[in-house]
């Protein structure tokens, strides 16, 4: 029992059809409108991304650059601070002992007045006076060689 459908319901059947297939196709069309507005809208954020992706690598090496650049002046104000420290305790070692010479000096030049003051000639030959002489140039040598040594210290510090 095979119904044999008549003319007018295969022409509607058609025309239903062919009426759901201009539809489909109006959809597909906007479909394909959207997809392409889509495209290039994700085509022009990308490109976009990419730019500022550029943009950030580029600052990212000007900072290394920089951060390179003060690693090494950081590296030169450390060998300076030690240099200056090592001067610095070079200073006090050269006061210290620039104090103690004069120090020694004033001791020799007291000695030498005590010297030059307290030894008389005991004879008329003189030996008591040329050791007196004698004594008296070689406290002034030595004088004379620690104001040198002091005055090159001074220069120094």
């Amino acid at each position: 029992s095979t119904r044999i459908s008549t003319h007018d319901e295969t022409s509607g059947k058609i025309e239903e059809l062919e009426t759901v297939l201009i539809s489909e196709r109006k959809k597909n069309e906007e479909l394909q409108r959207k997809n392409v507005n889509l495209s290039s809208g994700m085509t022009e954020r990308m490109r976009r991304l990419e730019a500022d992706n550029n943009e950030s690598n580029i600052k990212i090496e000007s900072l290394k650059e920089i951060l390179a650049i003060q690693e090494k002046k950081n590296k030169e104000l450390e060998i300076r601070t030690a240099r200056e420290q090592n001067l610095q305790a070079e200073s006090e070692e050269s006061s210290k002992a620039l104090a103690e010479l004069k120090i020694a000096n004033e001791e020799l030049e007291s000695k030498l007045a005590v010297s030059m003051v307290s030894k008389p000639a005991k004879d008329d030959h003189g030996l008591n006076a040329n050791e007196s002489n004698r004594k008296i140039e070689e406290l002034e040598t030595v004088l004379t060689s620690e104001r040198k040594k002091n005055e090159e210290l001074e220069v120094k510090i």
